[in-house]
């Protein structure tokens, strides 16, 4: 019947489900299990951010376009959108506003919890490191043929970006924005 379901981390059963409250299907999905609330992109390009404790919704956001991305800062204040399609934004949770946009053709956007940051994959075959705290970018790095790397990760700490290309598996130091390894 459509709608976004939740289902608890230790008991695998359905906690809840959110629906009646939107039109359009979810493309994306984040949860901040601190702040307990919910973003759920949609494909007409808006974002409903959902509070599971009032079990109701606290903020609709528009957006250019489908919303593919999203993610929360560590302390759920902050909430950053993105697509391939249009620019990145972060958003005030608090108020529902944004806080400002950059303009990058996002490919991938994979958090890096532990520092309360993410990084994001480019068209240009760049990646770039971004602070949610004072929105800006950290450093950036080439990475080559991005359009092939499929299964990207970060190391427990936070220090290493792994992914791979085919067989290949490619490591990186984060803050320095340096290939470390290339295994086969």
């Amino acid at each position: 019947d459509g709608g976004v379901m939740i289902y608890g981390f230790e008991s695998h059963q359905l906690e809840k489900q959110l629906k009646g409250w939107f039109i359009g299907e979810p493309v994306s999905v984040a949860v901040d299990r601190e702040s307990k609330l919910v973003a759920v992109g949609l494909f007409h390009g808006v974002v409903v951010i959902w509070d599971l404790d009032q079990e109701q919704v606290v903020h609709q956001i528009g957006y250019a376009t489908n919303p593919e991305f999203l993610e929360f800062s560590q302390d759920g204040s902050v909430l950053v959108t993105a697509s391939q399609n249009a620019n990145f934004c972060y958003w005030d949770m608090k108020t529902g506003t944004l806080l400002g946009a950059r303009t990058y053709t996002v490919k991938r956007l994979i958090p890096i919890p532990q520092k309360d940051m993410f990084i994001t994959l480019h068209k240009e075959n760049q990646a770039s490191l971004w602070d949610f705290t004072n929105r800006r970018r950290f450093s950036s790095w080439e990475v080559e043929d991005s359009d092939s790397l499929r299964q990207i990760a970060t190391t427990p700490n936070g220090e290493r970006l792994i992914a791979s290309k085919g067989t290949v598996i490619f490591v990186w130091n984060i803050l320095k924005g340096e290939l470390v390894g290339e295994f086969s």
